[in-house]
């Protein structure tokens, strides 16, 4: 079975994992006990230690075979009832630079971890039209400009860009063990305010 990406970098990939069961099974529901691997920009899960083409298969979440058709008519009823969430893609505005900081707002589906980045209105709307019992919300303060690097001046210590995004995904990852694995890269959407864009000349 093909991924969903032709190619992964080395970060968006967990080779070399270990399941003893009750953690994974094929989608015939065959519970699924050895090696496999996972991808944490899709939350797809494989056979194997790391991809191999032939042998390969995808895993999904275990479900207790005795529990199978509550759980099934539960999801569907989840269905029905509810939207699933839609990413949303972070754009800065001037005022966002100009605080130095934004929110961010996170959904983590419970049977799966998977991360969804979403906007205020959507995260608002958990318990309405996002089913409540399948997302936990996490807020996240992230910062976008300033120094980068902590700096400390007689005595008095003040944090960089760096290590207060470094804290805050700390902070997630104790609400979330997913978080660790979305939020890896503490500068992301950083600006630097220090630079001069000079003026368009068309």
């Amino acid at each position: 079975m093909a991924r969903k990406k032709r190619y992964y970098t080395a970060d968006e990939i967990k080779t070399g994992l270990y399941t003893f069961g009750s953690e994974w099974m094929y989608r015939d529901g065959t519970e699924y006990v050895g090696l496999y691997h996972r991808y944490i920009s899709t939350s797809e899960v494989y056979t194997e230690a790391e991809w191999n083409a032939k042998t390969s298969k995808i895993l999904i979440p275990y479900i207790n075979t005795s529990d199978e058709t509550a759980t099934y008519k539960k999801l569907n009823d989840y269905k029905t009832a509810y939207k699933s969430p839609v990413k949303y893609f972070v754009t800065l505005t001037a005022d966002n630079i100009k605080a130095g900081s934004i929110k961010r707002y996170f959904l983590v589906k419970s049977n799966d971890s998977q991360v969804v980045e979403v906007d205020k209105n959507q995260f608002n709307n958990v318990g309405n039209s996002i089913n409540p019992d399948m997302y936990q919300k996490i807020v996240v303060t992230w910062f976008i400009s300033g120094n980068i690097e902590t700096t400390t001046s007689n005595d008095v210590k003040t944090l960089g860009v760096l290590e207060k995004n470094q804290q805050a995904i700390r902070i997630a990852t104790k609400n979330s063990p997913a978080m660790r694995d979305y939020l890896t890269n503490p500068l992301e959407f950083y600006i630097d305010t220090d630079l001069v864009i000079p003026p368009d000349i068309n």
